[in-house]
């Protein structure tokens, strides 16, 4: 293979490689909130457990986590300004039926069973949540209880769970809100779990909306290369 036949390759694994950066992570709320951060920090983040929501506890944040707790107007703005959320159990009510993100709406809810299975729907393996996962998984008492949301399109349906949603999400501005019914954080392990993984996930998703280019791109620098080999094998 020519150095232009490499340099295409090259390109093109570039361009279709997801890289996963260290992020900046508040957590608001207390559910298992010091595990949580542990877990974090033991894979390559930078975590705070904050005791409010403030402008300046958001600032430098790339992600902030709300465990069942509401939000305000300096969270909305963070998120509306570039950031990623992701919340847990009832959090998803301020998120929904106060802010209207998605325009959905969410209520009641309970106890559905230990280890409910979890499928990561198009919308969400396209924001890279089903990474390392099974097609289907459940993490015993994390998947166990689930609000129910109601009035949400398909293209914001990010998980299931049999017969609903489990997961919604989004883009919020120029950020993105990943929203659970679920109480994944009950008795967080920091020990490697199926609920870590997809919390993981979570917290890439903005990097991993930013580092996808588009088809179009990859494509035109491919054939910019096609093009140049063509005209040095011609010479």
């Amino acid at each position: 293979m020519n150095k232009f036949l490499k340099a295409i390759s090259f390109v093109l694994a570039l361009a279709l490689t997801q890289t996963t950066n260290a992020a900046v992570i508040g957590i608001f709320g207390g559910n298992s909130a010091a595990n949580i951060e542990t877990f974090l920090d033991q894979h390559g983040h930078n975590s705070t457990r904050f005791s409010s929501i403030t402008a300046a506890n958001l600032a430098g944040l790339d992600v902030a986590i709300l465990l069942r707790t509401n939000g305000n107007a300096a969270l909305d703005s963070f998120v509306r300004n570039g950031g990623t959320l992701i919340t847990e159990w009832t959090a998803a009510d301020w998120a929904v039926n106060t802010l209207d993100y998605f325009g959905a709406a969410i209520s009641g809810g309970g106890f559905v069973g230990t280890g409910t299975p979890i499928t990561v729907t198009g919308a969400g393996a396209a924001v890279g949540l089903n990474s390392g996962l099974a097609s289907s998984w459940s993490n015993g008492g994390a998947t166990e209880f689930f609000r129910t949301f109601s009035n949400v399109g398909t293209a914001n349906v990010l998980a299931t769970r049999p017969g609903a949603a489990a997961v919604i999400g989004g883009e919020v501005g120029s950020g993105y809100a990943v929203i659970n019914g679920m109480d994944w954080a009950d008795s967080f392990s920091i020990a490697p779990t199926n609920v870590g993984t997809f919390l993981l996930n979570m917290v890439d998703v903005q990097n991993h909306r930013n580092s996808v280019p588009e088809p179009s791109s990859v494509f035109l620098a491919a054939l910019g290369l096609a093009g140049l080999a063509g005209s040095r094998r011609k010479k």
